[in-house]
């Protein structure tokens, strides 16, 4: 047993096969044709017009994004959503090759170790290949998988390439060619998500680094990676010289290039716990919290064994390199300020943890059989049944945690569509639109970039990207866009703030409205109720005297989030955020019976905010 060589297991690359045809027909039965909230509408209308999104700008997604976008069938958003979709379903088929392989190495060894097993065992057991099969299917129909899968973002892409590279230096260390492959694989990475990719570097180094592997080699590596990476940063300068919209910085310097491609504006969200009232300790209790609920707790038990008989069996390089994967991938998220299972965007983060996580597992679920099947026929026998029985768990296991709820909540969700369309239909014609929460304003934005909703209506945010160099970029554009905001973009530009005078003298040429927010100190004697939003009066033009109809902007609500208060976890955020603050709003106008209505109706959705309560109890007294 010793002296048999370790080949690769059969049916590793047909169980791949499966797993991500399997994969790819779940998605496409559950995938939505409409945009979801967050990101999604933002990297929508970005690859559309091959624009910059929020920093690092992302071009090696946007770029293929773009490619699906151009497909033949389909809505736009279906096409989009269609990308994540599919490179969820590719990390599902790389996780099978990569269990498959894990779990031959320590089926392998332990056979090797045990008294009496049978000749020919390497040959022909078929439980590598059933491991791959079952860790494919069970990473795929994971809740935090499947979230991903169901709308366009960034985290399928990074954790298929991250798989790849892995997968590559696993396959042939040492190798300088399969070594600049994986370079240019994570280049790519790094040109669409730099954390992921920075923390998962460690595992594919030690995959695929020897001792024997010259200098030379593996400067050739880096020289690959570092090219491949600048070219496709090279997007940056390329489409900001040629005017992309959107965007949120000017990128025609190195230096503005640089800020961009390094997402400064990020960075602050790396520590900062006592800022947001969290701990490391506290996230990595909610990481694990989030990791088993997506796998479910038997599959963390099964990857806990399967590192273990891995490292038993002497493929103790499998046991490390997929322990580096896991253990190096949690301080993505943990590391910074809050970790917010319920977030969408917080699952992605952990992809490459779930992947190395359903190997190990995959890894005890092919190896246990095989030991027992030494003891003799009938411990054999059992020991088999045992082993079809805890592969079969870790494939369907995720599907019953978390996988099919996700899948339900999400495939019919219209919510955000239909809630921008009442935003839409309520602005009159030549309407200056200034949205100030992010997510409305990116689903508003991709209405107008990439549908042509209400091309007469000029969308601003709100702040002018503030946050993004000072604006300064976004108002020079802004102002040479609608001339008739050029000199409220001059002003910004000169002073850094909304200028409320010249805003007030649009109002009398053009309807301006806006919407409430906690970061504008509006004049609240010069805006009048008006549901989404609120009218800037002109001046000379009295204050409306009628009280705010508070009661058919929720009936309105209601009617499009039918299912009210159940509804949709971001939708619910969205309107949170939107009933709050307009109730701030109201309050400061003095309309204070529509202010507790908005907020007796923000209670609905979330009775226990403590916040909302407090607004409310300041309105009625106690």
């Amino acid at each position: 047993m010793k002296g048999t060589p370790r080949t690769a297991p059969r049916g590793a690359p047909i169980a791949a096969l499966v797993s991500a045809g399997i994969a790819f027909l779940a998605f496409l039965v559950v995938l939505p044709p409409v945009p979801y909230w967050l990101d999604a509408p933002e990297f929508m209308a970005a690859g559309a017009n091959l624009g910059l999104p929020h920093p690092p700008g992302h071009p090696s997604m946007l770029l293929l994004l773009k490619f699906f976008l151009l497909l033949p069938f389909g809505d736009i958003a279906f096409r989009a959503n269609l990308f994540s979709a599919t490179f969820a379903a590719v990390s599902a088929g790389l996780v099978s090759l990569l269990a498959s392989r894990a779990a031959w190495q320590a089926v392998v060894g332990c056979a090797g170790r045990a008294p009496a097993s049978p000749p020919g065992l390497e040959r022909a057991t078929p439980w590598p290949a059933l491991a791959g099969l079952a860790a494919g299917i069970g990473f795929a129909l994971s809740g935090s998988v499947v979230l991903q899968a169901m709308a366009v973002e960034v985290y399928t892409y990074s954790c298929a390439l991250v798989l790849a590279a892995l997968a590559i230096a696993m396959w042939r260390p040492g190798d300088a060619r399969a070594g600049c492959v994986a370079a240019v694989l994570l280049a790519l990475g790094l040109a669409n998500h730099h954390l992921l990719v920075i923390l998962a570097m460690p595992a594919v180094a030690v995959a695929w680094l020897r001792r024997d592997v010259p200098w030379t080699a593996v400067l050739a590596v880096a020289a690959t990676g570092f090219v491949v990476t600048v070219a496709c940063y090279l997007y940056l300068p390329v489409r900001g010289a040629a005017g992309a919209d959107p965007t949120w910085a000017d990128t025609n310097s190195f230096e503005g290039t640089f800020w961009y491609a390094s997402a400064r504006i990020f960075q602050g969200s790396l520590g900062g716990h006592a800022e947001a009232g969290s701990s490391v300790g506290y996230n990595a209790i909610k990481a694990l919290g989030l990791l088993a609920g997506a796998l479910s707790p038997v599959v963390l038990v099964a990857a806990l064994l399967g590192a273990w008989l891995l490292a038993r069996s002497g493929a103790a390089r499998w046991a490390l390199v997929l322990a580096l994967l896991v253990v190096g991938n949690l301080p993505s998220k943990v590391a910074m300020g809050i970790l917010d299972p319920s977030n969408p965007n917080d699952h992605g983060y952990f992809l490459p943890a779930i992947a190395g996580l359903a190997i190990l597992a995959a890894a005890a679920g092919a190896t246990l059989p095989v030991l027992a099947a030494s003891l003799g026929r009938t411990s054999g026998r059992v020991a088999a049944w045992v082993g079809a029985s805890l592969l079969a768990m870790l494939a369907v296991a995720p599907l019953v945690a978390s996988g099919a709820a996700t899948a339900r909540e999400r495939m019919g969700l219209r919510e955000p569509s239909d809630l921008a369309r009442g935003i839409w239909e309520s602005a009159p014609p030549r309407t200056v639109l200034m949205s100030s929460h992010y997510a409305v304003h990116f689903l508003l934005m991709y209405d107008q970039a990439v549908e042509g909703t209400r091309p007469d209506v000029t969308l601003v945010q709100q702040t002018l990207y503030a946050k993004a160099r000072g604006g300064r970029h976004y108002a020079a554009r802004l102002g040479a866009r609608d001339p008739d905001l050029r000199p409220f973009a001059e002003a910004f530009l000169w002073t850094g703030d909304l200028d409320w005078s010249l805003l007030r003298d649009l109002a009398a040429r053009r309807p301006v409205r806006l919407m409430a927010s906690d970061d504008l100190a509006a004049p609240l004697a010069d805006v009048r109720f008006d549901g989404w939003t609120f009218d800037v009066i002109p001046p000379g033009q009295p204050a409306p005297t009628a009280p705010p109809d508070a009661a058919a902007h929720l009936a309105d609500l209601r009617d499009v989030a039918w299912h009210w208060p159940d509804i949709d976890l971001e939708t619910r955020r969205v309107l949170l955020l939107h009933l709050a603050t307009a109730s701030g709003w109201l309050a400061g106008q003095g309309a204070r019976d529509a202010a507790i209505r908005l907020l007796d109706a923000a209670l609905e959705l979330n009775p226990r905010d403590a916040l909302l309560r407090r607004m409310r109890l300041a309105l009625t007294g106690p």
